[in-house]
């Protein structure tokens, strides 16, 4: 009875208030299916509209955030494809206000307004996909990468990225049941008892199984990259619930940085830039009260980060 008068609560309010363990569950269900690649094991449905958390999630012809390619590609076009996990693929904001999304808008207009190279127009590729991690993510921008034609790959990396997946399907009861589902995702969400900061430790341990396999991904897609005469760079994306002076996972994302640069790896630091605005009030970057995945006005310092970043390095310029 307990379980029954649960879930009846829980879909009655899920109807007027966004809950949003309940959102994520919807996803799992309605946006992911079977890869043909085993190493990526699942990816977005294509062409789909789906309303979670409040917006509308669009997904093209090949599962991405963000409109369709026109093929053949232009020789004047540049193709920025970028990858990584929820933040990057914009959970709970807008298909318009993604930091992809406005940096295209950025870009395109910066071409307009001067003369680089005879470049015609940028393209942004969102590849973003929940739950996922690096070694997903740099699998993910290879295996596309044929479909995609990117002259720059961006690695997205959120600081629990280098957790170690499991495969473990839901139960029949878990996928169906709202009242179980929202429990299972709560107790799931407190794996360990201790801080922030000892979770964030744990999962970048230089000597860890998580980190070493990120590694030897990002050491992979470089020399990809390298290859196929692509540029590479990471952006690194910080947990949103503290930008304080007093803040310890910085030490963590700046010792991260550092093992980055030693790979000798353009990187994208956002950390700085949003504590410049949310330092006094985190929340105010969230998309609700109780999901820190960045808002739109985040994105948009995100976005601008990038920009500075793309201009600042001349990789508007193809190589040759």
């Amino acid at each position: 009875y307990i379980i029954l008068i649960g879930e009846l609560t829980i879909r009655v309010i899920s109807k007027f208030i966004v809950i949003s363990e309940i959102e994520k569950l919807k996803y799992a269900l309605h946006s992911l299916k079977k890869s043909e690649n085993p190493i990526l094991a699942k990816e977005h449905v294509t062409n789909q509209n789906i309303n979670l958390m409040g917006v509308k999630l669009k997904f093209n012809s090949l599962g991405n955030r963000n409109s369709d390619l026109i093929n053949p590609k232009s020789e004047n076009e540049i193709r920025i494809h970028i990858v990584g996990s929820s933040l990057v693929m914009g959970w709970g904001v807008k298909q318009d206000n993604i930091f992809s999304s406005r940096l295209e808008t950025k870009l395109n207009r910066f071409i307009n307004n001067s003369s680089v190279n005879n470049i015609s127009n940028v393209k942004i590729i969102n590849s973003g996909v929940m739950n996922t991690n690096t070694e997903y993510h740099v699998e993910s921008a290879i295996y596309n990468f044929k479909k995609i034609k990117p002259d720059i790959i961006i690695l997205g990396y959120f600081f629990d990225d280098s957790k170690l997946l499991t495969k473990n399907k839901l139960t029949p009861i878990l996928k169906y049941t709202y009242f179980l589902s929202f429990l299972y995702q709560k107790i799931k969400s407190y794996p360990f008892s201790g801080t922030l900061q000892d979770y964030y430790t744990k999962i970048n341990d230089e000597n860890g199984l998580g980190w070493k396999k990120t590694e030897e991904a990002i050491y992979k897609l470089k020399k990809f990259c390298k290859i196929n005469n692509v540029r590479f760079v990471i952006m690194l994306l910080p947990d949103f619930q503290d930008f304080s002076n007093k803040n310890r996972l910085e030490e963590i994302y700046l010792n991260v940085l550092n093992r980055i640069n030693k790979i000798n790896i353009s990187t994208i630091y956002t950390y700085e830039s949003l504590k410049k605005i949310y330092e006094n009030n985190p929340k105010s970057s969230w998309i609700s009260k109780d999901d820190a995945h960045p808002n739109g006005k985040a994105h948009d310092v995100i976005s601008n980060d990038i920009l500075k970043f793309i201009l600042e390095k001349n990789l508007l310029n193809k190589i040759n």
